[in-house]
């Protein structure tokens, strides 16, 4: 597999996904994750084994790393119209420059899967942040929208 996981870390992949805490991941179990990380809008699904199915299904010469050229085949057909986006989401690092003052993006050749699937939680930390922002925002709004209607029924009389 990907070589990088201790027996713990494997518990603790497989219990996430385990519904009836048997120690196993049975088909059906393994579908009803796959399904609930595909539809988690909310951003509150545990993702481990979902990242690492990906991973290996980029990883498809078993190299234990991924490449640019690996994932382009996979992505171009999920999301066609955001190739780009999706491969500086995967691939693109920040790092400090010589000074240690400016942070500048590099692109990089390859990575393992620890490091995609912090990646991917990062992304999905970044868009439960988003998603929580908006409903922030919605609430604001909604609030100040029956304040003025209370008032203006106030002043009516």
């Amino acid at each position: 597999m990907c070589g990088e996981f201790t027996k713990e870390e494997l518990k603790n992949l497989i219990w996430e996904c385990d519904d009836n805490l048997d120690g196993f991941v049975s088909e059906k179990e393994f579908i009803n994750m796959y399904k609930k990380c595909i539809t988690d809008e909310n951003e509150e699904e545990g993702k481990k084994m979902f990242y690492l199915i990906q991973f290996l299904m980029f990883d498809k010469d078993e190299k234990h790393e991924i490449t640019v050229e690996d994932t382009l085949e996979i992505l171009c057909a999920r999301n066609p119209n955001n190739v780009d986006q999706a491969l500086d989401n995967i691939f693109d690092e920040e790092i400090n420059d010589d000074n240690n003052v400016k942070k500048k993006k590099v692109k990089k050749e390859s990575i393992r899967f620890l490091e995609y699937a912090q990646r991917m939680h990062d992304l999905s930390m970044k868009k439960r942040k988003e998603i929580a922002n908006a409903k922030k925002i919605l609430c604001e709004k909604i609030q100040q929208e029956a304040l003025e209607n209370a008032k203006n029924k106030t002043y009516k009389k």
